[in-house]
């Protein structure tokens, strides 16, 4: 993570995760132990959120999991080019170049 902000992918996760939520797994390569998890009813994958928000980086797919992570992809550009997330910059005052998330608003 970049020195200049006091937060975590970890502290993003537990509110797309909090405690009691429900959630559908499906595997897309148990081999390389990847699964799409998505909040019982919510529109969109935790995979989906995370990567959106710069909170996780989007890997290479193949074969059954292709299309995901070529989504997975397009998200992971547009948090790049908002300076969100791990992609955030450190040349600013926070909330010019970048946006934070602290740790402790989990």
């Amino acid at each position: 993570l970049p020195e200049c902000f006091d937060m975590s992918p970890s502290a993003r996760l537990r509110r797309e995760l909090p405690n009691g939520a429900r959630v559908d797994v499906t595997v897309v390569d148990e081999a390389r132990h990847r699964a799409v998890i998505t909040r019982t009813g919510a529109p969109t994958s935790v995979n989906e959120a995370l990567v959106a928000g710069g909170w996780a980086k989007a890997a290479s797919g193949t074969g059954a999991d292709k299309a995901m992570f070529a989504s997975l992809q397009v998200r992971q550009r547009e948090a790049q080019a908002r300076h969100v997330g791990v992609w955030a910059t450190c040349d600013g005052p926070p909330g010019v170049n970048s946006v934070y998330e602290p740790v402790g608003g989990a």
